[in-house]
């Protein structure tokens, strides 16, 4: 069982790094709402910015409650693999989702969000 637990712990190390990013994602975006800027934003901004918090915030607790959970139910070496892209794949899922709403939208350059 030593190769399962060191590819569970691999897998883990992996899916806690991957999800970190999701997480940064969620930092600047409530920094911008939090702290004052030079120019303030209207509320729809505000709402928007909130909104996006809020998904990003909850993607990146589920993906990592539900990576977590998988990574150390599967019970062999090549299960434990395939579970592992099955979190990347979620992960660059919501990134991708965005992209397309903002292009069907036409809102690419609609806001401009600086830290």
């Amino acid at each position: 069982y030593w190769s399962v637990n060191a590819m569970k712990s691999f897998s883990l190390l992996l899916t806690l790094f991957r999800v970190t990013g999701e997480f940064k994602d969620a930092t600047k975006l409530y920094r911008v709402l939090s702290h004052k800027l030079r120019t303030p934003m209207v509320m729809r901004q505000r709402l928007i910015g909130g909104g996006a918090f809020v998904l990003q915030y909850a993607v990146a607790v589920l993906v990592l409650f539900m990576a977590i959970h998988l990574i150390l139910a599967s019970t062999t070496p090549i299960a434990t693999i395939g579970k592992l892209w099955v979190v990347y794949i979620v992960l660059d899922f919501d990134n991708h989702l965005c992209n397309f709403v903002l292009y069907i939208l036409r809102l690419q350059d609609a806001f401009d969000w600086k830290v």
